[in-house]
């Protein structure tokens, strides 16, 4: 906190109020072009099943698996439905991020191809090529190697995008 502090006397900012709420990317409870800036890194839940990683956590605080994995981003279907699920839950969250986001304002997302049942998916190539349609223009895609999740995968990008007017 005390670092944070320090940066922002340094660099001089005037933050704005901060809300934090609880909801579903793909069903955003804000008004359209509401948002100054979008930050986010989806699930990896193709390559890594995040609910059967915390299966026993999920159980001990009560938590209705099924249910969860019904809702959850990237862990419903088999094979490549399990793929086609997960992009078409990734174009309704890309939608309301075009929703939501101000004219003329960034979103980033941070984002890795996966390998689902030994084949590469293209999830970069695919969120490119979905956000440019939307009406996002790409600005930069920074390449990033990730540490300590090589056996899932190897690197990610940072993307970020621009909504035109």
């Amino acid at each position: 906190m005390k670092d944070y502090i320090q940066i922002k006397e340094m660099l001089n900012l005037k933050l704005g109020n901060v809300e934090i709420e609880v909801g579903d990317a793909r069903n955003i409870r804000l008004p359209d072009n509401s948002v100054d800036g979008i930050i986010t890194s989806p699930p990896y839940s193709i390559a890594l099943d995040y609910v059967q990683n915390d299966i026993h956590s999920l159980k001990d605080l009560g938590y209705d698996i099924s249910e969860i994995r019904e809702d959850f981003i990237g862990v419903r279907g088999n094979g490549r439905s399990r793929v086609e699920l997960y992009n078409e839950d990734m174009k309704k969250s890309y939608n309301e991020m075009y929703r939501v986001l101000k004219p003329n304002k960034y979103a980033v997302i941070v984002i890795g191809n996966a390998t689902h049942q030994g084949q590469e998916v293209k999830t970069v190539e695919f969120t490119i090529e979905y956000m440019e349609s939307l009406g996002f223009s790409m600005v930069k895609n920074i390449n990033k190697i990730i540490f300590g999740l090589y056996n899932v995968m190897k690197k990610e990008n940072i993307l970020i995008f621009k909504k035109e007017v």
